[in-house]
């Protein structure tokens, strides 16, 4: 699709998730069809991969495999009957049958070990009607091409299993949702199939051709057509380290401008180039006759990746130029051959972050879908598309540059504002405590290193020295305060730890987990599970059933039974019975008609009219609301929490007061349940210095100065401000400010702090007072959520801890590969982040 402006339109999430995907899913199952239907030539191979994944779970996926190609047919969790192998010969069996016994040849298993090898021994002992084999039994086998049916397993086509574990964690979905990760899974798995299929089939073309290079006596006019199809320039010259353009020969060493001279060179074309003397002449002549056709205005798409469209003469001469040298020595090639470099290198930046940013596979450049979305997508302009070896090189190098700078800025804004260390911890599959921090502040978060603490985790003392390093490095009057990310494990028992150290920052937990365990706390007084559960019934009959959808939303006048999305996933429970409540007069009225008298209707009808049912949702919604709303204006505020959780943490208790009619016995329970997780976990001297600084809470009517914060003040001036003399003139100034003399006298006025926030009150009206200026700002700048904001992809930190066997360069190419990829994610996530932020402000 074009826009107006005649560029190809990028497609959002909806898009692809929506009509792409079912576009997508048509274009498969043709696919998957017409392989299907070669089997009852052909036949085919049932390949298994077995695993265990991060949760202990053993999964497999079958494929079957034949010359027509690979199809991905099921994934299963076994985990329950793998063990009983009478229950999994009944599933093997289940499968064949849906293939078709007269289809399958045999089963090639994936280990000969655990759970398949003792499947195979039962298979093999009591099934005829397929062959059951390990996969390295048939390595030898595997050699003889005429044998049609023969493969060497499943781990040939490297399954990604990340989407099939997703596929069988399926709580809490319903069946729409269900059947969309099915068919998600359905087409990615064959798309994925069907490349690396293509991708093998051109790795052995491109092993005859260089055989043919090889063997120069079989210089035939039809070997020289072949090798004038597969040639590819990368092949037979390097990008010369730390420049832009210039690449060398591998013939004879020499150096020159871009890929263009390197063919004429090559090819023995006189002009711009001296030729290679070095060179076979079988290649000699394979891109001497390439330059040919370029020049005569022939399009020779020999490069891997590389799109020209428009006119054959854009190049070489005219059509009507035939008294002109075939091979024009003029200088204006090179010059136009650097223009389109240039061209190409801003396209190939722009691709090059998008790898690097998404964590993706360098290989995934080299996926015959990619190339093609990119011819695409490139309409009628010249596009480059880098290859993996220029991913990894120059453009990385220069990507790795542009982000050190961008981080370079951040960190020299710590000197005004300071910055918050994140903590995300988490255990790997492999069982290891691995822990990744993120510094951040108004300016963007940074990553800063992940560590694998597996051997020091029951060593306080050895955590709070990693953590002292990591100040040092960051700069100790650069940080404000450590955020965690629970209350439980290492990261738990570390906190409790800092507590009763007398450290030069605070430490915290982010306000999102404290609000998760405010919410679990309520729930358990509730009997959420039952309720929930028979939420989730009543809103996946809804959503599947078009008719009562559609008398929903007739009563509800449109409203979706479908709950919106959170950046919170342990909201969704809380955010469904919301949904369910407020369309319990709309269900009651469609239940109410004679059309619904199926079982299914009967038991989904009975529950709707259940008043104690009803009694229990509207309990549970009236305590829990208030919570959602305070950490949905958390969001709101875009990072800068400090100035305003005691409004916000007030106000959710004083909603809840007011949802029960301010009766205590019914909301005192759950004020002791907010103030348990703020006492225990939250709360900290900050919280009581940002509210005194926060101007629109410190000159309103409602605030009050108790002891608590007080002493928070006196507390935050003395691990914030380091040096004497400096302290004293901030308490000084903080007089002035209390009683609003001075330059406060105006500032303090309403008009001058609405509309803007704590941090750009302190900017504008304290100039004259740049001790406590500095103070404030500092403070005012943090905020109170920890790194799960940021929803860090782990699986690279993973491997970057997983060095054994790395040589220092590889270790050092994975370090900075990290360093860019989550810088590039957190900017991105960052300005994501403040978009949502401005909405939230907007609708509330």
């Amino acid at each position: 699709m074009m826009t107006e402006s005649g560029c190809q339109k990028i497609p959002d999430s909806h898009d692809l998730d929506g009509w792409m995907l079912q576009e997508a899913l048509k274009e498969v199952q043709d696919h998957v069809k017409k392989v299907k239907d070669s089997w009852a030539v052909t036949g085919c191979s049932l390949l298994l991969d077995a695993w265990v994944d991060q949760k202990g779970r053993d999964l497999v996926s079958f494929i079957a495999d034949c010359p027509a190609g690979p199809v991905y047919l099921i994934s299963f969790d076994v985990t329950d009957i793998k063990n009983d192998v009478h229950a999994l010969t009944s599933l093997v069996d289940e499968l064949v049958e849906e293939v078709g016994v007269h289809n399958v040849i045999q089963i090639i298993a994936s280990s000969s070990s655990g759970w398949v090898g003792e499947l195979g021994k039962s298979f093999a002992a009591n099934n005829n009607k397929v062959f059951w084999s390990g996969k390295d039994c048939f390595n030898e086998a595997s050699q003889a091409d005429q044998i049609s049916n023969i493969s060497p397993g499943a781990s040939r086509y490297k399954l990604k299993r990340r989407l099939a574990e997703k596929l069988l964690l399926n709580e809490g979905r319903s069946r729409g949702e269900e059947q969309h990760l099915e068919e998600l899974a359905f087409v990615h798995y064959n798309l994925h199939l069907q490349s690396c299929k293509a991708k093998k089939r051109e790795t052995r073309i491109r092993e005859m051709v260089d055989q043919l290079f090889t063997e120069p006596k079989q210089t035939t006019q039809v070997n020289l057509e072949m090798a004038d199809t597969f040639l590819d320039i990368h092949e037979h010259g390097t990008r010369v380290e730390n420049t832009k353009y210039r690449v060398k020969c591998n013939y004879c060493g020499k150096e020159m401008g871009g890929w263009f001279r390197l063919k004429r060179h090559l090819g023995g074309v006189r002009g711009d180039v001296a030729p290679c003397e070095q060179v076979t002449d079988i290649v000699r002549e394979a891109f001497r006759k390439m330059v040919t056709e370029e020049s005569c205005g022939v399009t020779v798409n020999n490069k891997v990746g590389e799109v020209q469209m428009g006119t054959g003469h854009k190049r070489g001469r005219s059509e009507d130029s035939s008294s002109k040298s075939v091979f024009p020595e003029s200088e204006n090639i090179g010059m136009e051959t650097d223009k389109a470099d240039l061209f190409d290198n801003k396209g190939e930046k722009c691709i090059g972050r998008f790898f690097y940013e998404n964590s993706i596979d360098f290989s995934v450049v080299d996926s015959p879908s990619f190339k093609e979305m990119m011819t695409v997508s490139a309409g009628q302009s010249r596009l480059k598309i880098p290859d993996s070896h220029e991913l990894k090189g120059w453009m990385f190098q220069e990507v790795l540059k542009e982000v050190q700078d961008h981080v370079k800025k951040i960190q020299d804004s710590w000197a005004v504002t300071g910055c918050s260390i994140l903590l995300d911890a988490w255990i790997d599959s492999k069982g290891r405590d691995l822990v990744a921090f993120v510094a951040d502040c108004p300016a963007g978060p940074v990553y800063l290193k992940s560590v694998d603490v597996s051997d020091i985790k029951s060593n306080s003392n050895a955590l709070i020295s990693l953590l002292d390093e990591l100040v040092d490095e960051v700069g100790m009057h650069n940080v404000v305060q450590i955020i965690g990310c629970s209350t439980s494990g290492w990261v738990g028992e570390l906190g409790k730890s800092l507590a009763g150290n007398k450290k030069e920052f605070f430490w915290s937990v982010s306000v999102s987990h404290c609000f998760e365990l405010m919410l679990l706390k309520v729930a358990k007084t509730n009997s959420l599970g039952d309720i929930v559960d028979n939420a989730n019934k009543i809103t996946e009959f809804v959503n599947n059933n078009p008719l009562a959808l559609k008398l929903v939303g007739a009563h509800s006048h449109g409203m979706d039974m479908t709950v919106s999305s959170s950046d919170f996933e342990f909201l969704m429970p809380y955010l469904t019975l919301k949904s369910i409540f407020k369309a319990k007069n709309d269900l009651a009225g469609m239940f109410a008609s004679s059309e619904w008298n199926k079982e299914e209707d009967i038991t989904i009808s009975e529950l709707v009219n259940d008043s104690s049912f009803w009694e229990t949702v509207e309990g549970v919604v009236k305590c829990t609301s208030p919570l959602i709303r305070g950490l949905l204006l958390f969001s709101a505020n875009n990072g800068q929490h400090l100035g305003y959780i005691y409004d916000i943490m007030d106000d959710i208790k004083e909603s809840i007061a007011s949802e029960f009619n301010d009766d205590k016995l019914c909301y005192k329970p759950l004020w002791d349940v907010i103030d348990d997780v703020w006492n225990k976990h939250l709360h900290i001297p900050l919280h009581a210095a940002g509210y005194f600084l926060n101007p629109a809470s410190f000159y309103s009517t409602a605030f009050h100065l108790d002891p608590e914060v007080a002493t928070g003040l006196t507390s935050s001036v003395v691990h914030i401000v380091k040096e004497r003399h400096i302290q004293l003139q901030v308490v000084s100034q903080l007089d002035l400010y209390r009683l609003g003399e001075d330059f406060f006298d105006e500032a303090s006025q309403a008009d001058q702090i609405s509309e803007i926030s704590p941090v750009e009150w302190w900017s504008q009206k304290a100039s004259e007072y740049p001790e406590l200026q500095s103070f404030a700002i500092k403070i005012l700048s943090q905020t109170c959520e920890g790194a799960s904001r940021y929803k860090l992809k782990r699986s690279l930190a993973e491997k970057l801890l997983l060095t054994e066997g790395m040589s220092h360069r590889e270790k050092q190419h994975l370090e900075e590969l990290a360093f860019v990829h989550y810088n590039l994610h957190l900017q991105r996530y960052k300005a994501k982040l403040s978009e949502s932020s401005a909405k939230l402000r907007e609708e509330h």
